[in-house]
């Protein structure tokens, strides 16, 4: 399977009783709303992913938003959900699939590798004609598995600038406003690290905020001369909109990226560190 996968493909796997661990990632205002949602309503076999408190640590100026999770916690998590390393992990969220792609690459962080994106997350689930159902959710399957943090590169912001001296390739995922400074309503300052690339994760999407195929993301990202994923480092306000850019580049084959995980919100947070704006 890709990184992202079909309802249709999903359907298969529950009709037929694969073994598969479908998790539901949502952040809502508080994890007790959210968590009403998926009461509510879920995808048959789901069980409940709270990204607030399973896929991030402790925000702070210093090292931004969402920094990564207590090694700990996201051990206690993995025990609940009863996740194992040779089961397929299918994760899936609403509407525009940030959390999703949050909740994929902590995972593949944390050393698991079959792991995947419903393609338009919940709404496409039920579009696709597919039930949904109320209730608390599906029971873990009986594993027990230790996880193994540091499987996914990452770059630190005191990095950064020898990154882009060597050649590399820092893209920011944000949308364009934020970029060049005219927008910012979460972080300390507006603007952009000096020497990023701006390529919006939102223009991977169709309308229908399924992914491009794999073909459409190797044109966009060869227009911008990047053909090797190692050669990239990716940020956002604070790492979610970055791990949907690098689940996006691994669908279309440019595997390998690396994650600013302190994003914006840290490199802003520290006043010492330069930035650009539109017009500097």
């Amino acid at each position: 399977m890709t990184v992202y996968v079909s309802p249709d493909i999903l359907s298969k796997a529950i009709n037929k009783s694969n073994r598969t661990s479908i998790l539901s990632a949502h952040w809502s205002s508080g994890s007790r709303t959210a968590y009403s949602r998926f009461v509510s309503e879920h995808i048959p076999d789901a069980q409940f992913c709270p990204p607030e408190l399973a896929l991030t640590g402790l925000p702070s100026r210093e090292a931004g938003r969402n920094t990564l999770p207590n090694k700990g916690i996201l051990q206690d998590w993995v025990y609940k959900w009863g996740l194992d390393k040779k089961t397929p992990i299918i994760i899936y969220g609403q509407h525009h699939g940030i959390f999703s792609a949050r909740a994929w690459w902590i995972l593949k962080w944390a050393g698991f590798t079959d792991i995947h994106i419903l393609d338009g997350g919940l709404p496409a689930w039920e579009d696709a004609g597919h039930p949904v159902i109320a209730g608390p959710g599906s029971l873990p399957q009986r594993f027990r598995t230790e996880i193994t943090v540091g499987n996914m590169p990452t770059i630190e912001a005191d990095e950064i600038d020898q990154w882009i001296k060597d050649g590399g390739f820092l893209l920011d995922a944000r949308d364009e406003r934020r970029f060049n400074g005219i927008a910012e309503k979460l972080d300390f300052r507006a603007g952009h690290i000096p020497g990023a690339i701006n390529m919006p994760v939102q223009d991977s999407y169709n309308e229908d905020r399924t992914v491009l195929s794999p073909d459409e993301i190797r044109a966009r990202f060869n227009r911008a001369g990047i053909t090797d994923g190692s050669k990239v480092a990716v940020y956002s306000g604070s790492a979610l909109h970055s791990c949907a850019m690098i689940a996006v580049m691994e669908h279309g084959g440019i595997d390998g990226a690396t994650l600013f995980t302190g994003g914006w919100s840290q490199w802003a947070g520290n006043p010492e560190n330069p930035i650009e704006r539109s017009g500097d």
